[in-house]
């Protein structure tokens, strides 16, 4: 069975992003003996980073609230994400 993994890295070696603090997820399919391959890096939707959370959007909790909901989205059909650390 084949299915994706998300990987929360900047520089495709070291897991050292922030589930909810990065801007791309790079994206693997694993196939059924086990052997993976690169397949895409996602930006994560909705997440601009030319304007940084300030906690004042509708619906923020103050936290990136809003980022976090779209780093989600953007690895919805992942059956895991590997990253460096994730929530407080």
């Amino acid at each position: 069975m084949e299915y994706k993994v998300a990987v929360a890295t900047s520089d495709g070696i070291h897991i050292d992003k922030h589930f909810g603090q990065t801007d791309i997820f790079w994206i693997y399919q694993v196939k059924g003996d086990g052997s993976y391959i690169k397949t895409e890096e996602r930006s994560v939707i909705g997440k601009n980073p030319s304007s940084p959370c300030k906690g004042e959007e509708l619906g923020c909790d103050g936290c990136r609230g809003h980022l976090r909901n779209g780093s989600v989205e953007t690895v919805r059909d992942c059956r895991c994400v590997f990253c460096f650390h994730c929530g407080f």
